[in-house]
């Protein structure tokens, strides 16, 4: 397995070049960096970056919400970085609070901290 994924909206430089141990970081593992990137992704970013709006609607019944405005003062959009600098400090914040959860992206058996949580979970 390589370390470059191409999970990207192609329009960019970022495409072939995403490489997700570039993101990792204390208390945040390459399966969540890669688990971050997939959301952004889901957004269908536009030479690189997501309109506001959409990474606040995308993010609506999730631990984020509500947190989210505060962050964005300003911006129209985001790159990657900015998206997983907001979104890594949420979940580091969001691990502090749950110490004995064991987070895992494997979402058959776990809601999803970077989705929309179902309605009936709330």
């Amino acid at each position: 397995m390589g370390n470059n994924t191409s999970v990207c909206d192609g329009n960019s430089e970022e495409a072939t070049s995403f490489n997700p141990y570039n993101f990792v970081r204390p208390g945040i593992s390459i399966q969540e960096v890669q688990a971050i990137k997939q959301a952004f992704d889901k957004m269908k970013p536009k030479m690189g970056r997501v309109h506001v709006a959409d990474f606040i609607e995308y993010h609506k019944g999730t631990f984020a919400e509500g947190k989210i405005e505060g962050k964005l003062r300003g911006k129209t959009s985001l790159t990657f970085e900015e998206y997983n600098e907001i979104i890594s400090v949420f979940l580091l914040e969001h691990k502090k609070t749950l110490p004995d959860v064991e987070f895992d992206s494997n979402p058959r058996h776990a809601s999803c901290l970077l989705c929309p949580m179902m309605s009936t979970l709330r």
